[in-house]
């Protein structure tokens, strides 16, 4: 069984993973400041960069009959 999106869906679905890419980060980066850990930039950094892919690959995906 395949799910597809129309166009409009899948925009909006990459929207939100973007500010999700950004919220997290943020989260992370607050946690960082507080407890000054290189892990924890790894993690926010990671976040951001996963959630962005993921948008653009949404963003990416054609339209096939």
């Amino acid at each position: 069984m395949k799910i597809r999106f129309d166009k409009a869906v899948r925009k909006s679905l990459a929207q939100e993973l973007k500010l999700t890419s950004w919220r997290g980060s943020g989260v992370a980066l607050a946690i960082n400041w507080i407890s000054k850990s290189a892990i924890i930039m790894i993690v926010a950094v990671s976040w951001w960069v996963l959630f962005q892919s993921l948008a653009h690959l949404l963003i990416a995906i054609e339209d096939t009959p």
